[in-house]
């Protein structure tokens, strides 16, 4: 039973709206700029709309599509396994707790991935309100008929939420517009009278809008059931008809559902910011003022406007091809050309095109294009030179993506794996390896694979090599300074950096056929040393059969 009424609960959600209404706005004219297909948070848009008619100039759009495509390509790369489930104490696993978790990895992967998850198209559309508004709203939620999972994208038009003490999201609310026809498919007898005349009354509307909210809240909002207790789940999840103020259903549940990675946060406020459309904004909206401004000016350049001598053109002046324009016989040409181009100012064309590829160049390095890309590499640079520029590579891209690892990517695969733990995906038979003392499973974490992941690798084997220059320098002054690198741990460290774990032998299995080759060798040391004494014996008994046959002599 709910503490709070439905009356109550259509309260708050509607306060929630009310005061983020001018985020809408801002949400509003940045969608016009920069994503004009999700500008639609303060105006209706009808099918077949030309949503893209009040711009001038495309170039603010493929910029900002052009950053959106590259958080998709950091974050998940296409056709590699981008994300890795490991434990804290991963290298010390023994191998049956290795497969199971590499198993473990497939079976997550063909989930996310499965035609009817909807991945792709979700994790796209958050990239993009990401990239474009600061945030997204990622749900995550079993498909029961499936036994699988489902991914979807809300508009942030129709979210809003509140963080608990720790800065964390753990109530949102939703707006949903399901008809009549849908509801009653869904809640079955569950739903309101109201809605039932609907379907069935004597001015039946079953396509008819209800107006609800999709809530979810924690626990510490539900009032004790009768017996004393509280849900055992840590969230409520609800969903409230508001026009009738009735709600449809009250469901406990283990998570909160949804993934809402926020790209920079101010004080005070629960909604996050876009740093690259608030930087590109400004020069947005006067790009497109230039570019109105320059095509005109190009058009009169073209085809400028005429002065005509006043009763001495006869007919409306034509400049189609062909098209004769008659003038008065009794005009005198000696007083100037009855009909001429007027003559125009071109200079200032030039200098117009010129700052517009100076704000052009503005607004991509406000989407951090200067900085996502990997510098040239190779020539005639040396090897410090090399290194030099992956590591301001690095440094340069590892603020932008790694809170998004950790916030999106880390927040969303382990969301998405307590989920199929739950419906049973994974294989029951878990190694003991995987296991904590008391029999609870380890916590699962997850290692990720994608572009700033490799340049580190490059990063390691520029420094490797720099290293092993070094100490080749080192050796030939002192010999014993070879002993000073762990060549066997820097290598490992490389590999680890740049090649999968299926590629490399353990650590064990090494130490074990290092002990076979010095087994090995020192057999043959053995044989070589038995047959030198074998030949020594040959030839000290050769020499005393000598001796005997000399003194018998």
């Amino acid at each position: 039973m709910l503490n709070k009424t439905a009356k109550n609960l259509i309260a708050q959600g509607n306060a929630l709206f009310s005061e983020r209404a001018t985020l809408d706005s801002l949400w509003q004219e940045q969608a016009e700029n920069f994503y004009p297909q999700r500008a639609d948070f303060t105006t209706s848009r009808y099918v077949g709309k030309d949503i893209a008619a009040n711009l001038a100039s495309s170039y603010p759009l493929i910029i900002a599509r052009s950053f959106t495509d590259a958080i998709s390509t950091f974050l998940r790369p296409k056709g590699q396994q981008w994300f890795k489930i490991i434990t804290d104490d991963y290298e010390e696993l023994d191998n049956d707790s290795r497969k199971w978790l590499e198993k473990a990895t497939i079976t997550m992967r063909r989930a996310m991935y499965d035609k009817e998850s909807g991945f792709d198209k979700a994790t796209k559309q958050v990239d993009a309100d990401y990239a474009i508004f600061g945030q997204g709203v990622l749900e995550i939620k079993p498909n029961f008929k499936k036994v699988t999972i489902q991914h979807k994208c809300y508009h942030l038009r129709d979210c809003a939420w509140y963080e608990n003490g720790d800065g964390l999201i753990d109530t949102i609310f939703i707006k949903r517009k399901p008809t009549a026809l849908e509801l009653k498919a869904t809640f079955k007898d569950k739903i309101h009278a109201e809605v039932e005349k609907m379907l069935s009354g004597d001015n039946p509307n079953p396509h008819g809008i209800v107006n609800c909210y999709k809530i979810v809240i924690p626990n510490d909002d539900i009032q004790p059931t009768p017996n004393g207790l509280k849900h055992q789940k840590s969230y409520t999840a609800i969903y409230l008809d508001i026009d009738n103020q009735h709600i449809l259903e009250e469901v406990a549940v283990d998570e909160f559902g949804y993934i809402i990675p926020r790209f920079q946060q101010v004080s005070g406020s629960q909604y996050a910011f876009s740093p690259a459309t608030i930087a590109a904004l400004p020069d947005a909206r006067l790009i497109q003022a230039m570019s109105f401004t320059l095509l005109e000016a190009g058009q009169k350049a073209v085809n400028p406007p005429l002065i005509a001598t006043q009763d001495a053109i006869l007919n409306t002046p034509s400049l189609e091809g062909g098209a004769i324009n008659y003038v008065d016989y009794a005009y005198d040409e000696r007083l100037g050309e009855a009909l001429r181009p007027m003559t125009l100012d071109k200079s200032g064309l030039s200098f117009g095109m010129e700052l517009l590829q100076n704000k052009e160049q503005t607004i991509a390095q406000a989407f951090y294009l200067d900085k996502l890309n990997l510098p040239p590499i190779g020539g005639n640079m040396t090897a410090t030179e090399t290194t030099a520029r992956i590591s301001e590579y690095i440094r340069n891209a590892l603020p932008l993506f790694q809170p998004l690892e950790t916030e999106y990517n880390s927040a969303m695969c382990s969301l998405i794996f307590s989920v199929l733990a739950r419906l049973g995906t994974f294989d029951p038979n878990v190694p003991d390896g995987l296991k904590n003392a008391d029999g609870r499973g380890k916590e699962i974490k997850f290692l990720f694979e994608n572009p700033l992941i490799e340049a580190e690798g490059k990063d390691k084997t520029q420094k490797f090599l720099e290293v092993k220059a070094a100490l080749a320098e080192a050796v030939a002054l002192d010999p014993s300074s070879a002993n000073i690198v762990d060549i066997k741990v820097a290598l490992r460290d490389v590999f680890n950096s740049i090649a999968p774990a299926k590629w490399l032998k353990s650590e064990e299995v090494v130490a074990e056929i290092e002990n076979q080759q010095a087994q090995q060798q020192q057999s043959q040391q053995m044989i070589e040393q038995l047959g030198q004494g074998a030949a020594v014996a040959e030839q000290i008994g050769k020499a005393g059969l000598a001796i005997n046959q000399a003194g018998l002599m």
